[in-house]
């Protein structure tokens, strides 16, 4: 079977391929920690009353724990798949295990916060205001301009439903990583001084909810190729 021809049929399995369980689950706990945070926020942002167990912006809380897991779900699918492509092409298993790298990273990141210790010195050493208030923004956006920028040769060599849903996720991921993130900086620069205000608070919410939405893509779409993997080696 040629290349074009093999990506036209993993295009169509995953177009007939339905909802998985375990995927499903996973998309029913995202939404119910997001609306859990989002519930307190609207009732009331006093932080003495707050239950920060169901604050998606706190490292202690039940949603960042969660995201450690989804990452580190999605390292690991990538690594199988980096293992169980045929050897014929090197460099994109390469590739593959060195995305699975990534986002082994971005989970430890979440788990440690490593990001966020760099705003300080940042700030300091850049004099960083409005949307750049969280100065950790500047490295970590250079560093996915120039990943996305290497990652389209990579995109091409994948079916096209698969391409186009790991753009959607990395889209969706960096829309919160990034750009909630700039509007958070600006509210928390701004007369919004306290982390506890309700627009601060609301920008955090969708920041999270988009990061998780990412992962979750990547899983779908991780999941549907390495199954068409797998079919097609049996």
């Amino acid at each position: 079977m040629t290349q074009t021809a093999y990506f036209r049929l993993a295009d169509a399995r995953g177009a007939l391929r339905g909802p998985r369980p375990g995927l499903t689950i996973m998309f029913a706990v995202w939404l119910a920690l997001i609306f859990a945070s989002l519930a307190q926020d609207l009732v009331s942002t006093d932080e003495a009353t707050r239950l920060w167990l169901l604050d998606v912006d706190y490292e202690g809380s039940a949603y960042t724990w969660f995201s450690e897991l989804l990452l580190a779900g999605a390292a690991l699918l990538m690594f199988l798949i980096g293992r169980e492509r045929p050897s014929a092409n090197r460099l994109v298993n390469m590739q593959w295990l060195l995305l699975s790298g990534l986002a082994f990273f971005l989970s430890m990141d979440e788990a440690v916060s490593l990001h966020e210790k760099l705003t300080e010195p940042l700030q300091a050493a850049l004099n960083t205001t409005s949307g750049l208030y969280f100065a950790w923004i500047i490295p970590y956006g250079i560093a996915c301009i120039v990943g996305l920028m290497l990652a389209v040769p990579f995109l091409r060599s994948l079916p096209r439903r698969t391409a186009g849903s790991m753009a959607l996720a990395a889209g969706t991921f960096l829309a919160g990583a990034l750009g909630c993130e700039m509007v958070g900086g600006a509210l928390m620069e701004d007369e919004y001084a306290l982390a506890g205000v309700l627009p601060y608070r609301m920008a955090s919410t969708l920041e999270e909810a988009l990061e998780g939405l990412g992962v979750l893509i990547i899983i779908r779409a991780l999941l549907d190729y390495r199954q068409d993997l797998l079919d097609r080696r049996s």
